[in-house]
C-alpha cells in the first residue's frame, strides 16, 4: 500500500517545513477562501480543498498553532497562500481510499 506521503507526492502535493506555516499566512475564515459555506459537506469541503492544496505537515509539528490528531494543509487560491488544520482521518481517508472516504461521508 502507498503511504500518505507518496499518495500526495504523485498528486503534486509536497510535504513542507513546519516554519512555512507562520501566523501570517494562517486563515482563520478559510472555508470563504475556498468559496464554501461552514456547514458545506464534507465532500464537497474535500473537493475544494484537492483543487488549491499544494502543500502539508502534521499538524503536532507547528510551532505555531500546533495541533494533535490534525494535519496543516496549505493552500494557494487568487495568489494567496494560506494554511488551516484539517481532521487527520477524513484527510488520510480522502488521499489514500476514496472509496472509504465515500461511504463514510455520503454527503
Amino acid at each position: 500500500m502507498v503511504s500518505l506521503e507518496e499518495s500526495l507526492k504523485l498528486l503534486g502535493i509536497e510535504k513542507l517545513n513546519a516554519e512555512c506555516f507562520r501566523f501570517d499566512n494562517w486563515e482563520s475564515n478559510w472555508w470563504t477562501v475556498i468559496d464554501l459555506e461552514f456547514s458545506s459537506s464534507a465532500k464537497l469541503f474535500m473537493t475544494q480543498i484537492s483543487k488549491f492544496i499544494v502543500g502539508w505537515c502534521e499538524g503536532s509539528k507547528l510551532s505555531v498553532r500546533p495541533k494533535e490528531s490534525y494535519y496543516a494543509v496549505m493552500l494557494w487560491k487568487n495568489e494567496k497562500e494560506f494554511w488551516f488544520h484539517i481532521n487527520d482521518d477524513m484527510f488520510e481517508r480522502y488521499f489514500l481510499d476514496r472509496d472509504v472516504f465515500n461511504r463514510i461521508y455520503k454527503y
